[in-house]
Parts: structure tokens; sequence; C-alpha cells
């Protein structure tokens, strides 16, 4: 059943039972049951999202990108959609210090498998950086009923794909730990700029775990382990707010 329907009445009584996990701009998610999130399409910025927009993936599978299978109406008034359940915090608020090189490098082998899997469907990716879930070595990439079809040769649109993700952990993990360590290295910054440019990041973060390792003289496991070599960069795309992670 891919339609539900509930009365006003019906749904505020239902929707103030559930686990709140977020909102954002064009509405409220909240956790539906063990498995499911449903997102209530009630922000002032909500973009009008037709039945054919949150459906139009929905039969395609991976562990990475999370895609609207059902839809709900509210009075018969097209409200929200459900979707995957991820247990990921959003990346801009997890901890930096804490992440683990080895569990990271390891969620960006699926990324690029299931980047490769909806690129190959001409598939294009939008609204990436602040969309990203992440825990223990597994990425989920939420909010992507703005996705589109795309006539872009699929290499080119795999690498215009993978850069959005790309872009975002660089931002997220680099400029804000490593940003001076990496720049003041040809070897690196060469490897950071072809990341950049849709490049395998994962070549890239195997390197910069072994010149860290040996910058600061240890095995480095963790981003906090690597403390003698953490440059925090001036410029962020990241919020005030998240800065304190």
């Amino acid at each position: 059943m891919e339609e539900i329907y509930y009365s006003k009445k019906d749904f505020e009584k239902m929707w103030n039972k559930l686990i709140y996990l977020g909102s954002a701009s064009e509405g409220i998610c909240k956790r539906l049951n063990q498995k499911e999130v449903m997102k209530y399409l009630c922000g002032p910025d909500n973009r009008g999202l037709k039945k054919e927009d949150i459906l139009r993936y929905k039969d395609i599978k991976t562990k990475t990108y999370l895609f609207g299978y059902k839809i709900f109406f509210i009075d018969e008034f097209l409200s929200g959609y459900i979707t995957k359940y991820s247990t990921g915090k959003n990346l801009i608020e997890v901890n930096r210090d804490k992440i683990l090189f080895d569990k990271i490098i390891k969620g960006c082998y699926a990324v690029e498998k299931d980047t490769k899997i909806i690129s190959d469907k001409g598939i294009k990716v939008c609204d990436v950086l602040f969309n990203i879930l992440y825990k223990n070595g597994v990425f989920n990439i939420i909010d992507t009923c703005e996705y589109s079809n795309s006539n872009t040769e699929t290499i080119k649109l795999y690498k215009e794909n993978i850069s959005s993700f790309n872009y975002s952990l660089l931002e997220f993990l680099i400029k804000d730990r490593f940003y001076k360590f990496v720049f003041s290295s040809k070897e690196l910054k060469e490897y950071y700029n072809n990341v950049e440019n849709g490049e395998s990041i994962i070549g890239f973060l195997n390197l910069l775990k072994k010149r860290l390792s040996e910058y600061c003289d240890k095995e480095i496991t963790t981003v906090e382990s690597a403390k003698k070599a953490v440059t925090l960069c001036h410029k962020s795309v990241y919020p005030k707010y998240f800065s304190k992670t």
C-alpha cells in the first residue's frame, strides 16, 4: 500500500505520540515504528512535492540512499511520506574527534557502490551536504525527494554525484581538522583536489591516515589520536552552532 489516508483528528492523535527525530525548513520527522520514519511536510519552505516526486525511485534498493516509498494524506491533501529509519546522527552533529578512520573508510565503499547504482539509472542527486546521517561506519543520505532524472553520460553523472558526497566529507573531516596538514603536502593536496572532482575518496583517506601516523609517530586510529596534526580551518560551510564537535 503506497498511500495512507488520515482525517486531521486521527493524524494529530497518532502524530503526537511519535518520537521526534528532527526538523528542517520543509517539515518535521518522527519515528513511526522500529523500521520507518514519517516526514510531515508542514514547514514554511514546503516545496509542494507531488506523489510522483516522492515515489519515483521507491523501487531502487540501496543501503545508502533512503527513498520515500509511501505517501500519506490528511483530509485528502498530500501531507508527507514514509521512508526507512536510520540510526545515524546527522554528520554535522557527529563528534569528529571520535571518528574511526577504518570505519569511515569502510562506509565510503558502500557510498561509492550505491552512488554507482543510482548513477547507472540516470539519477542526479542534490542537496547532499546537510542530509548525511552517519553511525559506526554506515552512511545514510536522506531527503532524496528532489533528486531528478538526468541525461548526462553515466561516468560523468557518477563523478558529479559522488563529488557531492566527497565535498561534504572533506568539509566535515579535513577543513575542520586537517586543513593545513593536507595543504602543506603536495601529494595530499593533489589527492584532495582529485577527490573534489569526483575521484574515489578512499585512497585519499588511506593515504591521509598513513601520513598522519608517520607524522605523529604512532598508528592513528581516530581523529583524536592525531591531535598533533590537527589544524582547524578558519572557514567552514557548517553553521557556528555545530562548531563544538
